[in-house]
């Protein structure tokens, strides 16, 4: 087992989840908050995948970087990137990396809030399985793959912080498991599977 951390601080990872060191002191990509991350294999052999984020600036990067080692990463260019998005989620799901809601610059100085979905499976071609997903755009949510779905839970959309749980089994099409899922509105959060619903 690897555990792999990458954000605003140098990268760490660890064998067994007990020792953690640096795999590198530095990144090649600008550091950033609120950027989604996967693990994938386009192909090309397994590597992780660093999605969009903030660089503190309020400045949205529009980039997607992979790394088979964790220490060293290439930037990926592509003029069809959904991102320039921050506190998007990203989970793998059906053979595919996908990119789920967030917040950004709308494209004329302003700010927004989307509830789209994308997919990849290339890492370099992206492509949008909906523009509305039906559920309250947000940023800050969490998702997952459970039972066979990819669910959406939380979020805020700089009015309203959620506490609902969506799913989808094919990325268009998303349903409200619930409205309320019991535990207080939130986003930033983190979220599991355990057992996968095995017991």
């Amino acid at each position: 087992m690897i555990l792999f951390l990458a954000g605003c601080f140098p990268a760490v990872q660890a064998g067994t989840g007990a020792n953690w060191y640096n795999a590198t002191p530095s990144f090649a990509f600008p550091a950033r908050f609120g950027h989604s991350s996967v693990v994938f294999d386009n192909g090309s052999g397994e590597k992780i995948w660093v999605m969009g984020g903030d660089d503190g600036t309020f400045t949205y990067p529009n980039d997607v970087w992979s790394s088979s080692d964790g220490a060293t990463w290439g930037q990926v260019l592509h003029p069809a990137l959904p991102l320039g998005r921050t506190g998007s989620s990203s989970v793998v799901f059906g053979g595919k990396m996908w990119l789920i809601g967030g917040t950004g610059d709308d494209g004329s100085g302003g700010t927004t809030v989307w509830s789209d979905t994308w997919n990849s499976t290339s890492g370099f071609t992206w492509n949008k399985a909906t523009a509305d997903g039906g559920f309250p755009a947000r940023y800050g949510h969490t998702s997952v793959v459970f039972d066979g779905k990819m669910w959406v839970i939380g979020g805020y959309d700089y009015g309203s912080y959620y506490s609902d749980v969506w799913n989808s089994s094919n990325g268009i099409d998303w349903d409200q498991a619930t409205a309320d899922a019991g535990f207080p509105p939130r986003y930033g959060h983190s979220s599991v599977v355990l057992d996968n619903g095995t017991g």
